[in-house]
C-alpha cells in the first residue's frame, strides 16, 4: 500500500436468510445457503467486486479496492 486510504462500498448482499438484512442496499435473496454462495460469487465477477461472508450467513458485496 502506499499509505493512501481505499474507499469500498458496499454494493449488495446476499443471503437466504430474509430475517438477517434490512437497509438500504441491493438484498439477493436466495432459495439456499448454498444457493446463496453460488449468487455471491456470480454477482462479485459480474462488478468486479470482492465478496465476504459474515459469521450470520450474509455476503457482501464490496467494491473492489484499486
Amino acid at each position: 500500500m502506499n499509505g493512501e486510504a481505499s474507499e469500498r462500498n458496499i454494493l449488495a448482499l446476499v443471503t437466504w436468510d430474509r430475517e438477517a438484512v434490512g437497509g438500504g442496499r441491493p438484498i439477493i435473496f436466495a432459495k439456499s445457503e448454498e444457493d446463496a454462495a453460488d449468487l455471491a460469487g456470480e454477482v462479485a465477477r459480474a462488478l468486479e467486486a470482492d465478496v465476504f461472508l459474515l459469521s450470520n450467513g450474509v455476503y457482501l458485496i464490496v467494491s473492489a479496492s484499486a
